[in-house]
């Protein structure tokens, strides 16, 4: 598995409503994939449409060697009954699950094992202080640069240079 990230894009590319209402519920971005699709990505798999309007689709998939930690999620997944396995055993560690986003549990467990996280909230004070922080720094990259001060041009300035360190 790919994570659906090189997909057959021969079906419609349309967007979907269902992804778009998940992601707006738990503060997630949502990406593009080849297809165009509207995809949730994150570092472990990623979510999409199932197209039937009704449920999401999961890929856990991994990256590189087996991981312990991937093949428990999947097997609590599995044995827990979170989605619909539509491939991957219970001992592996890459799997696809359909799943019913009003559930919440399960939306919670595969939000945790794909790692995604939600986007940060931000208050007026904080657009305010972070503007405030541009502007600062594109008046100092305005500002003319001073030349840079190394220990010798600083004690020839102050009249005597002092050595560093001791000997052996």
């Amino acid at each position: 598995m790919n994570g659906g990230r090189g997909r057959n894009c021969q079906s419609e590319s349309k967007s979907s409503d269902l992804i778009e209402r998940f992601a707006q519920k738990h503060r997630l971005r949502i990406g593009r994939d080849d297809c165009n699709d509207a995809i949730v990505f994150g570092r472990q798999g990623d979510i999409s449409d199932f197209g039937d309007g009704v449920r999401l689709i999961v890929s856990l998939w991994g990256h590189g060697s087996f991981s312990r930690t991937r093949a428990a999620r999947v097997r609590k997944a599995i044995t827990e009954k979170l989605g619909e396995r539509i491939s991957g055993s219970l001992g592996g560690y890459e799997a696809t699950f359909a799943f019913d986003p009003t559930d919440e549990r399960a939306s919670r467990f595969f939000l945790s094992a794909l790692r995604i996280k939600p986007k940060r909230r931000t208050t007026p004070a904080m657009l305010k202080h972070l503007s405030q922080m541009r502007a600062r720094a594109k008046t100092k990259k305005t500002s003319p640069a001073r030349p840079f001060q190394t220990p010798e041009t600083a004690a020839s300035v102050s009249g005597g240079v002092q050595q560093r360190g001791g000997g052996l």
